[in-house]
């Protein structure tokens, strides 16, 4: 019996030591972990009271102070995501929705039989962010997007990514309201309801070069209206100068009638260069006609050009018009 006990004694003592060199162990870890704590602490104590006293410390008042520090960090990186990121992109898309509406309006006139307006769409693949746009930073917007947090907080990572790394154009398209929609044309033959409009990014391969190329004169021209915004005609402050090169080179006569007429009625000065064959219908609306020539000279022997001669010459317009009757 005296065996006995002294071999439980012997395995109680063994069982103590082990269970006193892990926790020297994990003393020494802590205090390797955080430095901070050595100074303050013996990994050798035989008692635990310091550590102790240390973990309630940390419990009932350190972490709590931490707690109140990260909210307080979370709550100035929302006010800047909010502020920075999702007001200017509000703003942006709500000026790019006035916009449309605006060229729309421009827009509305009859060309070919066709009538043309611009239409928008979100891109789904920003849904996340959409959200975040449209709800702001509030305690609602957990509510209203409590089935996809998950992505609204990788929406928000995004965002933030995008300000903290303001030069590398793989983040950039986050910050970049122009790819927050998919853009169109429609297109509804004259005297036609919205039912019958046909979209030109799916059709645009079955059309011909005039048919396509129609809609893009009339959204240029009203886009250059737009941009001069030259109010009344009467109290014009600019030239409303456009330059065109190639000028209306796939419409029908028709068609270049009708978009003429429109960059008249926005009060724009055209500028085109047009091949000779364009002049019977062009010379209908311009006022001034200047011919553009360029004469080379060449080496008898190599062949290669000697010189190159640029010359101009203005060409009466009656006389042209007569002359092409």
């Amino acid at each position: 019996r005296i065996d006995a006990v002294r071999e439980f004694a012997d395995m109680q003592r063994r069982g103590s030591e082990k269970a006193r060199d892990t926790r020297d162990l994990e003393r020494n870890a802590l205090a390797e972990k955080h430095p901070d704590t050595a100074e303050f602490f013996d990994a050798a104590d035989d008692e635990n009271t310091r550590y102790d006293a240390r973990r309630r410390e940390l419990e009932e008042h350190e972490l709590e102070r931490y707690r109140i520090e990260a909210e307080d960090a979370q709550k100035q990186w929302e006010d800047r995501l909010q502020h920075q990121v999702l007001d200017v992109l509000k703003e942006k898309l709500d000026e790019a929705e006035r916009t449309k509406r605006e060229l729309n309006k421009s827009m509305d006139h009859v060309i070919g039989g066709m009538r043309y307006q611009l239409s928008m769409r979100a891109d789904r693949t920003h849904s996340a962010i959409w959200t975040l746009v449209d709800k702001g930073l509030n305690p609602s917007l957990e509510l209203f997007a409590a089935g996809g947090k998950e992505d609204i907080e990788k929406a928000k990572q995004a965002l933030m990514l995008a300000i903290e790394n303001a030069e590398d154009p793989r983040h950039q398209k986050a910050l970049d309201y122009r790819y927050y929609h998919h853009w169109d044309i429609q297109a509804t033959p004259a005297g036609k309801g919205e039912g019958s409009a046909i979209s030109l990014n799916k059709s645009a391969k079955k059309q011909s070069g005039g048919e396509n190329q129609a809609p893009f004169f009339v959204a240029m021209l009203a886009a250059f209206q737009r941009v001069y915004d030259l109010g009344k005609k009467d109290h014009r402050r600019n030239l409303g100068l456009v330059v065109m090169d190639e000028a209306f080179s796939k419409l029908s006569g028709d068609r270049i009638d009708a978009c003429l007429a429109l960059a008249r009625n926005f009060g724009l000065q055209l500028v085109m260069a047009f091949p000779e064959d364009r002049l019977p219908t062009m010379i209908q609306h311009a006022q001034t006609v200047v011919q553009a020539k360029v004469e080379r000279a060449y080496d008898d022997k190599s062949g290669n050009v000697t010189s190159i001669r640029n010359w101009c010459v203005r060409v009466d317009r009656k006389k042209l018009i007569e002359a092409l009757s």
